[in-house]
């Protein structure tokens, strides 16, 4: 699984209401593409906020990211934006209440077990020898 949190820094605080909406119009897409699991729009402050998403693989996040409503979108973000910064990493193990997240998204939690030698961690039943 891949997390992929960005942070949008706003040039006015009057333009947090065209950054939801644009969101909002993503969705629509959001909700057919393939991989993604959970996604959710964070508000830091009147004139920051966040997007973070889960994905099923890195090469779901790439697909995504050439779509062109979500090239669109960042093209418009940059017009509104002082700063934008996005992370991404690899997730190898998720607590086991991890898949209670209800929120929006098309995608299938995926099947987890518990490490072998680390109970406490969930991993994808094909890695449960990894990290011996």
């Amino acid at each position: 699984m891949i997390c992929v949190t960005t942070r949008f820094r706003l040039k006015h605080f009057w333009t947090l209401l065209p950054m939801y909406l644009t969101y909002r119009r993503l969705r629509r897409y959001l909700k057919q593409t393939p991989g993604l699991i959970r996604y959710a729009f964070l508000l830091q402050n009147p004139v920051a906020c966040y997007t973070l998403s889960l994905w099923e693989s890195e090469a779901a996040v790439v697909s995504f990211s050439n779509m062109p409503h979500h090239v669109q979108a960042v093209r418009r973000a940059k017009r509104w934006c002082r700063d934008i910064w996005s992370a991404y990493w690899r997730i190898d193990a998720v607590s086991k209440y991890a898949s209670r997240w209800q929120g929006p998204g098309q995608g299938q939690w995926p099947l987890l077990i518990p490490h072998p030698v680390y109970p406490w961690r969930l991993v994808p039943p094909t890695q449960e020898g990894a990290g011996r």
